[in-house]
């Protein structure tokens, strides 16, 4: 019976190997293990490039980080797990300082999209690969804050990478961070999330003992119910994977875990109708904006297959439309 995720990892690489290899490629694509299982025989088509990728933003996480901190400016790297995962992006969660704009300006970085209050997109190009950096002012999807980002900042634990200390979220934020990452953004839990988690859990600190600070953190946001939902879906998880699961196993068979409709709405729904409970308006309505925009693009992409992509461009533009008058009819006479 496994105990640490590594053994988790070990027994999961062997079962995959019995499977015909459009499933076992499908299955690691779809949960994000192939820099994970690289190591075990699984080298997917484009895995030398996801591993060069890796090294760029590794280095660029380096660069931008010391500058960061070389200028006094609090921050943390957040969606970053210590497992090997194909990143796409650096995101940062950092104080709202205008200081930041002239020191990514400096390491080579243009803005590509500041349409959102709360994230901003840079982005540099390193020996042509494109690198996207999101620099997030909230722990926000959509405008809805999901977390206290003043504390997940100021309790910041440094790791080091290369001998260089760089911090990262305390160990009970990465994984509110990733619950809340898994239920209000992807709709769904990957076998990787899982094992990020567990990997977590592993590290045994005293915090994630005591689960209820973790839901008062959850209940003071109204997602309490959406974090219960989680933990219980990975203990469901978590029992399989300790055991000696076969080709039948729901691992293989319900991984990745992909909310229904009717669970996506139900989320949304209630999460609103606590927000009234706890007469936040302002909150409310825009998490009636948001969750409606949720929902549609579940229903479009998800159910019908059409990518949104250029619709929410536009919305993108705009946004910057609209912001740009109002900047115009604000400026003194």
């Amino acid at each position: 019976m496994p105990t640490k995720v590594v053994d988790i990892i070990t027994q999961l690489s062997h079962h995959l190997s019995n499977f015909e290899e459009e499933f076992a490629t499908s299955y690691i694509s779809k949960n994000t293990l192939s820099l994970l299982l690289s190591d075990y025989g699984f080298e997917t088509t484009n895995l030398q490039q996801e591993q060069n990728l890796l090294l760029v933003i590794l280095d660029e996480l380096k660069t931008v980080s010391l500058a960061l901190q070389k200028n006094k400016i609090p921050f943390v790297i957040i969606k970053f797990s210590e497992l090997p995962k194909l990143v796409s992006d650096i995101d940062i969660l950092v104080h709202n300082t205008p200081d930041v704009f002239h020191i990514l300006d400096k390491l080579g970085y243009s803005l590509e999209d500041d349409a959102e209050p709360h994230r901003s997109t840079y982005v540099k190009s390193i020996n042509g690969t494109r690198v996207s950096l999101d620099l997030h002012h909230h722990l926000s999807w959509r405008r809805v804050h999901y977390l206290d980002s003043k504390s997940i900042i100021d309790q910041s634990q440094l790791k080091s990478i290369d001998d260089i200390l760089i911090p990262f979220p305390s160990i009970p934020h990465d994984f509110l961070i990733t619950a809340a990452h898994c239920i209000f953004k992807h709709n769904g839990i990957s076998l990787f999330d899982i094992l990020h988690i567990l990997s977590l859990k592993e590290s045994n600190p005293p915090e994630l003992n005591n689960l209820s600070a973790m839901y008062a953190v959850a209940e003071e946001y109204q997602w309490k119910q959406e974090l219960d939902y989680f933990l219980h879906f990975i203990s469901s998880i978590e029992s399989d994977l300790r055991t000696s699961f076969d080709s039948e196993s729901s691992i293989f068979k319900d991984l990745p875990h992909h909310f229904s409709l009717l669970t996506v709405i139900q989320i949304r729904l209630s999460k609103l109708l606590r927000s009234l409970t706890h007469k936040s308006y302002t909150p409310t309505l825009i998490q009636t904006y948001a969750y409606s925009l949720d929902i549609f693009q579940f229903l479009v992409e998800q159910k019908l297959g059409i990518s949104l992509t250029h619709f929410f461009r536009l919305l993108s533009r705009i946004k910057k439309m609209v912001a740009s008058v109002n900047s115009i009819f604000s400026t003194p006479k």
